[in-house]
């Protein structure tokens, strides 16, 4: 059965060498993975190779470099050290996600000590993958200046070559995690979500899901609205230097945010004729998006009164309110999808094993029945 499949594998491992027979050969495990063929190899460097110039620059700045950065007492703020600590760390623990998501060392990982990263990668890398494009797309268009306005921190180029490296970054792991998906749990791409099986929480379901999208909306409407050039709510220099690429950032956020409250809302209500995979990357994707970029937010807010930023100003009261309430959406959008998923499938594999049905008892009961049909009629 298709959920017996997902299910056992969600809590099978990777079989070691020494527990493969003797015999068996070496281009697939016992429970059926390969090892990691030549593609998903070529992914796993492509993506190392895409955070190179990233390492270089984290790594020039810690040294006391002041490469790219136009704000020269910038290079001495503590703050701005130990920010960059903590997102070469992130970098670095990216790096690994992408190795266990290509090498079979990475099967024999926890389910959520790997996509608990991975999760929050997406939410990061994901806005970032597809709000690079289109804001490079409404520079060109909108012609924004390419030097850098006064009291800006960094050279435009940073800009430029950091975004374009997470973009590089964001797409690997997106292409690694699905080839991951793909080789450990096949069948999920196979199923549909209305064969989710009901249990005991899912009439509550829905209710949950509508609460939690009732505020992914608003959260979703305030950043469409600042978006498209609404003002309220933000402080004076966040409006004075405001620029298509941040514009462009925002209106991702907000897409996000709705993306998780349909991705959850199809999955609770098991009524779709859709592949399973399709609201489970919905959901995924936005919820990883609520939960990063709102939990980087409340860190970024924590640390103004230690930042020597003058462009964006103090956080208002309805920014606050926003970070607030993202963080916590996210993280129970995507326990709420995930309730759903594991119960429909637990529930549906406890059927299975109370009503076995042996594979030729149909067949054979219908033969003698026509036997008998047929010893009638003579």
């Amino acid at each position: 059965m298709l959920t017996i499949g997902i299910v056992e594998g969600m809590t099978s491992t990777a079989p070691t060498a020494a527990t493969r027979g003797a015999g068996a050969p070496p281009a697939a495990t016992q429970d059926g993975v390969a090892p990691p063929s030549r593609a998903r190899r070529l992914v796993c460097w492509a993506t190392a190779a895409g955070m190179l110039p990233y390492f270089a620059l984290k790594i020039s700045w810690l040294s006391g470099s002041t490469v790219g950065i136009a704000d020269r007492t910038l290079a001495e703020s503590s703050t701005l050290y130990a920010l960059n600590m903590i997102t070469l760390g992130m970098d670095l623990l990216a790096l690994l996600t992408a190795l266990a998501l290509t090498y079979r060392w990475g099967l024999r990982l926890p389910v959520w000590l790997l996509g608990f990263p991975m999760w929050v990668a997406t939410g990061f890398l994901g806005t970032i993958t597809l709000a690079t494009p289109l804001g490079f797309l409404a520079t060109a268009l909108g012609g924004t200046r390419l030097a850098p306005r006064t009291g800006e921190l960094l050279h435009p180029w940073v800009y430029g070559m950091v975004y374009t490296a997470f973009t590089a970054q964001g797409l690997g792991l997106a292409i690694a995690f699905v080839l991951h998906l793909r080789a450990r749990w096949p069948r999920l791409f196979t199923g549909r979500v209305r064969d989710l099986a009901t249990g005991p929480s899912t009439v509550v379901q829905p209710v949950l899901a509508a609460a939690l999208g009732a505020i992914a909306v608003g959260v979703a409407g305030l950043d469409l609205y600042w978006a498209c050039g609404g003002t309220g709510g933000l402080p004076a220099e966040a409006v004075a230097g405001r620029t298509a690429t941040g514009q462009t950032v925002v209106a991702v956020f907000g897409l996000f945010a709705l993306t998780a409250a349909a991705g959850v809302a199809v999955l609770v209500r098991r009524r779709s004729r859709a592949r399973l995979a399709l609201p489970l990357a919905a959901a995924w994707l936005g919820s990883g998006s609520l939960f990063s970029w709102g939990l980087w937010d409340a860190v970024a807010q924590a640390l103004q009164p230690f930042q020597h930023d003058p462009t964006n100003g103090r956080a208002t009261p309805l920014q606050s309110l926003l970070v607030t309430f993202q963080t916590p959406t996210g993280a129970l959008l995507a326990l709420l999808g995930l309730l759903a998923l594991l119960e429909g499938l637990a529930v549906h594999r406890s059927q299975s094993e109370d009503h076995p049905q042996p594979a030729d008892g149909p067949r054979e009961e219908c033969a003698d029945h026509e036997d008998r049909e047929t010893s009638a009629a003579n």
